[in-house]
């Protein structure tokens, strides 16, 4: 519970970013794209709490909106367009509510890479589309969002046949947007930092002493090599410290992830092999790590 609400603070920020970038495109008298984008991303935050009530009020809302969403582009085609419109404005929002919520974490970062590449699009097409003029209505939205994804899908596939193509995300930097997504990340990994085991369940630690409890999980049989291996390099005493063990690396990713993103705005050429040199220092420090002899146990 403790990690919860950090983790929801850091991370939703960069999708009202996005939200409030668009929707300062949006003309004042057209209230059924801002209000829609702002009832969901309301909706997608209270789906996330954990108090049972709220969230599935919550969810139940989120799948009631939907449906309303469709029986209005049917009665009422122009509103329902508008309506589409921030509803797709809200998506960013909706897989970070998913990323957010106790579960798997590699479902939970792959919903989160897409939150991200979602919100990247939306600015690419708000650019596009200011660009072209003032201000636009969401049946415009929809329609340069959507070619705007072909066109980057045609231009990836141009790439892997070596024809080349146009990568309209590939020209849209955002500073701000850059920022709040390394927030984000610092987010969604803040309740992974704790030890704890592979059901999730919490490991004793200095701060915070072992209790007791009946286990309800199925025990794995690991065989007995593959047990002798851990018994071997693991330690007998908790992680010591009030700090979580795993905020360090945290900290010197995220420091790594604002140089590469630094030098590839001033210069992009220096991207690649910087990127080259990170991963092979990193997998010979982990390999060093992984064979260092352990200190002798007491």
């Amino acid at each position: 519970m403790k990690e919860f609400w950090p983790s929801v603070l850091l991370t939703f920020p960069v999708t009202v970013y996005v939200g409030a970038v668009v929707l300062g495109s949006v003309p004042s008298s057209d209230p059924a794209f801002t209000g829609t984008f702002v009832v969901m991303l309301i909706l997608a935050i209270l789906s996330t709490l954990p108090f049972e009530p709220i969230h599935l009020g919550a969810t139940a809302g989120l799948l009631g909106f939907s449906f309303a969403v469709l029986a209005l582009l049917y009665l009422l085609p122009a509103t329902g367009v508008e309506v589409l419109a921030g509803s797709l404005l809200a998506v960013p929002a909706l897989l970070v509510s998913y990323a957010v919520r106790p579960g798997p974490l590699g479902w939970r970062l792959m919903a989160f890479a897409v939150a991200l590449t979602e919100g990247l699009a939306l600015l690419a097409t708000d650019v596009a589309m200011t660009s072209a003029q003032a201000t636009f209505a969401g049946g415009e939205f929809i329609r340069e969002f959507g070619s705007l994804n072909v066109t980057q899908v045609e231009g990836l596939g141009g790439l892997l046949a070596s024809s080349g193509g146009s990568l309209p995300l590939r020209d849209v930097f955002d500073p701000v947007y850059v920022v709040l997504a390394g927030i984000a990340v610092a987010g969604i990994l803040i309740p992974v930092l704790r030890p704890q085991t592979a059901w999730d369940e919490p490991l004793p630690t200095a701060a915070a002493p072992p209790v007791t409890r009946e286990r309800t999980t199925r025990e794995v049989d690991l065989g007995a090599a593959f047990a002798a291996v851990l018994e071997e390099r693991s330690s007998p005493e908790p992680a010591s410290g009030v700090i979580p063990p795993g905020l360090p690396p945290l900290l010197v990713g995220s420091a790594a992830a604002g140089l590469v993103v630094a030098v590839a705005f001033l210069t992009p050429g220096l991207t690649l092999p910087l990127l080259v040199a990170g991963i092979v220092v990193a997998l010979a420090a982990t390999i060093a790590l992984v064979r260092r002899p352990l200190a002798a146990r007491r």
